[in-house]
């Protein structure tokens, strides 16, 4: 069972703009020239100018932001990169009805299952492996042994069962049938006790945890339960070996039937990510990799944003893309009352009356930009369900637990196989969706009738990206043009609502909101704020900045 993934709760983390340098109390309109889409200043004497005014902090009073990765575009990969194919060890069609597994091994490791393969689930919901001591078995010296790490722990929300052990570094075979086709090197939580949270639903602290083993894949889940659950605990991020495959597959990985049966093809190439819908994700700065084996792995990233509907009321809220779970997690928007019933036969609600009624309805929407389009406010993928619908809807859960007192939130279940091919760049910051062919419209009707089944319940525009490729864009164009900054000579913070970069060869503060989502370029500024100041100064649509850069 995978992690039940709490949203995240950003505001922890802060900073006051107000004491953030500012030079002089002139504003910085006035020393900027007024930019206006196809007008006639030039991009080169717009750069000059912004050079010398750019001592000042620049804050983009953004829409959608979800990653500041310095990219001039969508993610680029190697020309000679590489994959490996990994399949799913229960299931060799869709749809899915349950986690999906893979075969894995520990070569050196002397459990009981001394390297030989087995099957585990595999799990986009939380992240590491974990595994008790049929197995995975410490060394004979424990702490001791230079492969040890540190202590680890990972409470599973779902079921409120806690597993703690230690850290052991160790190499990780992955199987194709009875032939290794990658070999990763990770640590491994050795697990050692099973308690239990005060709302645990499902759990026995006196059960032995011998019998347990989580493969989690997933990423952003440190704040939910998960403290250990950085990019280098992943075990898909990093390869060491790929029989003689150079180079090693790296970037990500796919969750797809493009080889025939389900599966999982680790390693990002240009022809395996064509004709996905891209997602940027924020990154995750307080939370950064330990070591990983991949020199691509550089961040962790938060989960996907996107606006969620329930019952016809939307809100802002995160994503997760959840193949540990079959019953949904849902936190509707605020002013939505949500009924429940009791616990319906194969949920896993997490109390006996919290198991939302059957005929609501619930809708997932990406905004960004589709290929030739002039607007970022293009719904660019999106998912819906009315809950009790699995019949005719595939990505429908077989049920959905209601979450209170917490901002916007839905956990998509495993059933999102079942409708996209979907893929993680960990070195981006981006989620790709591909709609599957078989996932057709069931039948006529309207999502907001509860009683009719959606008409379309999955969309997504092959080759759009979320409207933070803009922002992506612009970042890029300041850090080429602007600060003449290395990568060393950067630090990239989160304090809400503003993510920001300090450049401190310039001393200057570059940073972006991250605040309501669907805003588009000409509703949304560039503002700057001094001491004096008691809120954010407005100097112009970033649709104007946008133009001076050259992003489109």
């Amino acid at each position: 069972m995978a992690i039940l993934s709490q949203p995240l709760q950003l505001g922890s983390l802060c900073f006051s703009i107000s004491s953030l340098p500012y030079r002089g109390k002139q504003s910085f309109k006035d020393r900027v020239p007024k930019l206006v889409l196809g007008g006639a200043h030039k991009q080169g004497e717009t750069m000059n100018r912004f050079k010398r005014i750019f001592g000042y902090l620049l804050l983009v009073a953004s829409g959608c932001i979800f990653s500041l990765v310095s990219m001039a575009n969508d993610p680029t990969y190697p020309s000679n990169a590489t994959s490996v194919f990994v399949p799913f060890t229960n299931s060799t069609a869709l749809p899915l009805s349950a986690s999906p597994k893979i075969g894995i091994g520990f070569p050196n490791n002397q459990g009981t299952t001394s390297g030989t393969p087995f099957s585990v689930t595999m799990d986009t919901g939380s992240v590491g492996i974990y595994m008790g001591a049929n197995y995975f078995t410490p060394p004979q010296n424990g702490v001791n042994d230079p492969s040890y790490v540190a202590s680890c722990s990972e409470t599973l929300t779902s079921s409120g069962v806690i597993y703690k052990g230690q850290l052991y570094k160790s190499s990780v075979n992955l199987y194709s049938g009875s032939h290794i086709v990658a070999t990763a090197s990770v640590p491994v939580c050795a697990i050692s006790l099973r308690t239990c949270t005060t709302y645990a639903r499902d759990c026995n602290p006196n059960e032995s945890p011998n019998g347990v083993n989580y493969f989690g894949v997933g990423f952003g889940q440190e704040e939910a339960g998960q403290p250990n659950g950085t990019p280098d605990k992943n075990p898909f991020l990093n390869i060491t070996q790929a029989g003689t495959l150079s180079p090693l597959p790296s970037y990500g990985y796919i969750i797809t039937t493009q080889q025939g049966q389900p599966g999982v093809i680790i390693g990002l190439t240009p022809s395996n990510t064509q004709g996905y819908t891209l997602i940027g994700l924020s990154p995750y700065p307080a939370f950064p990799p330990d070591n990983p084996a991949s020199t691509a792995i550089t961040s962790e990233f938060q989960r996907a944003q996107a606006n969620i509907t329930v019952n016809g009321t939307q809100g802002a809220g995160s994503i997760l893309f959840d193949t540990g779970v079959g019953t949904g997690y849902l936190s509707p928007p605020i002013g939505v009352n949500v009924s429940t019933t009791s616990i319906p036969s194969g949920a896993q609600c997490s109390a006996s009356s919290t198991c939302v009624v059957s005929g609501t309805t619930v809708q997932v929407s990406f905004l960004g930009t589709a290929p030739n389009s002039s607007t970022d406010q293009t719904v660019i993928a999106s998912f819906n369900y009315i809950v009790g619908s699995t019949a005719n809807n595939p990505i429908a859960p077989v049920a959905v637990t209601l979450v209170k007192g917490s901002a916007p939130f839905l956990n998509t279940t495993l059933s999102f196989v079942n409708a996209f091919n979907y893929f993680y760049d960990g070195s981006n910051g981006f989620i790709g969706l591909q709609q599957l062919p078989t996932a057709t419209a069931p039948s006529a009707g309207i999502l907001a009738q509860s009683t009719a089944a959606p008409s379309q319940f999955v969309s997504t525009t092959p080759n759009a990206v979320g409207i933070q490729h803009l922002h992506r864009c612009f970042f890029y164009w300041v850090e080429q043009n602007v600060v003449n900054a290395s990568d060393a000579d950067k630090v990239t913070r989160y304090s809400s609502p503003y993510f920001y970069r300090y450049y401190p060869k310039n001393n200057t503060y570059v940073g972006v909101s991250t605040g309501k989502i669907g805003s588009t370029p000409s509703e949304v500024g560039v503002v700057h704020m001094g001491p004096a100041d008691d809120k954010p100064q407005s100097d112009g649509s970033l649709s104007e900045w946008l133009a001076a850069s050259g992003c489109k």
